[in-house]
């Protein structure tokens, strides 16, 4: 349209042909300046093209659990299964050579699932929801790749106006659990429920004590006022504090979200926030507190209100990209996308930084 306006324009008279040249000229100078600023934008959103994304997996009859914790698997775990050539060569359909569909056939994932054995094959075959957590750990006991990490407990005491303490031995955890506190209604900080976890706590529970065992302490986090003095050989009450003696290079982390009641399992909708990098609290070499900087690289999210219902989706970084899994569904999401979402997660899975 704008080029007949221009020839009409020199066609009423000649002597506007230089004016013309000139405005054809600025005219073929715009169209290619907008020309390069559309290239440019389609050279700036190389982030949104994906880069290797995984394969998606089919659900054939509520198997969004085990789907998510395959994606989990294959993006963090992806050669601790050398020794199972069945459950290796899955991991590496999901990796490899993306399908042209975006995602594994059902025949692929059945034969799979044929594959497994013991409770995890239970679990994958049983035909009803079931917990993601539990479908890793069972997997787990078949081909050990979730990464120890290891606690040892404190436990303080009060005999007169004296505190005593005592260490148990260390024990092994493959999930740290992290439960929401007093108010399982509030957002809160995935980095405050962490320091919860490892800070002391009041324990109303009846407790036999042996004083032999413990040693005298100097009085923490007014313990005096809190306990009651040991009677007949029974403490009250008592403070307790979990110590992080061994951190793992890939960490497993578990919100408490459903909560068991006489008569129901509630599922807890707290938004956690400030999950992107949070630090784990331990003791170097020299007995000096440190803390251990982890980042998020995958998370699993719960949809609905019930744990025997609802639906898993998993969220997994590869080469630096975010990537939503829900069953055959793969999406690519910005970083902020992802991090919003681990507002809802279940089970987060972190990487330790080296520095």
């Amino acid at each position: 349209m704008t080029f007949h306006i221009l020839f009409s324009f020199l066609k009423k008279k000649p002597s506007r042909y230089i004016v013309g040249v000139c405005l054809l000229a600025c005219l073929f100078d715009s169209c290619k300046r907008c020309e390069n600023k559309r290239r440019n934008r389609g050279s700036n959103s190389h982030i949104l093209h994906p880069t290797n994304p995984p394969n998606g997996i089919p659900n054939v009859g509520n198997t969004c659990f085990m789907n998510s914790s395959l994606q989990i698997i294959a993006a963090l775990y992806p050669d601790a299964f050398a020794k199972d050539s069945h459950i290796k060569q899955f991991i590496g359909l999901i990796n490899n050579n993306p399908k042209t569909t975006g995602a594994l056939t059902e025949k692929e994932v059945r034969t799979f699932i044929a594959s497994l054995k013991g409770n995890a094959a239970q679990l994958a075959q049983s035909g009803a929801q079931e917990d993601p957590e539990e479908f890793l750990s069972r997997l787990n006991d078949q081909i050990p790749f979730l990464k120890n990490f290891e606690t040892r407990l404190q436990i303080i005491v009060k005999d007169g106006a004296t505190c005593y303490a005592k260490i148990r031995p260390p024990s092994d955890n493959l999930v740290l659990q992290l439960g929401f506190g007093e108010n399982p209604d509030a957002s809160c900080s995935l980095q405050n429920l962490i320091n919860l976890y490892a800070d002391f706590s009041l324990e109303n529970n009846p407790l036999d004590v042996d004083l032999s065992e413990y040693e005298r302490v100097q009085d923490t986090k007014n313990a005096i006022d809190k306990l009651q003095p040991i009677q007949a050989g029974k403490a009250q009450n008592y403070l307790e504090r979990t110590h992080i003696t061994k951190l793992p290079d890939l960490l497993c982390v578990q919100l408490k979200r459903f909560a068991i009641t006489l008569i129901k399992i509630n599922k807890l909708s707290n938004k956690v926030l400030d999950t992107e990098q949070i630090h784990l609290p331990t003791k170097d070499a020299n007995n000096n507190e440190i803390h251990v900087p982890f980042a998020l690289h995958g998370f699993i999210v719960h949809i609905g209100t019930k744990v025997n219902a609802g639906h898993y989706i998993a969220y997994v970084k590869k080469q630096n990209q975010w990537f939503r899994a829900d069953d055959t569904q793969i999406t690519l999401v910005a970083s902020h996308e992802a991090i919003h979402a681990a507002q809802d997660a279940y089970l987060l899975f972190y990487k330790q930084i080296k520095q």
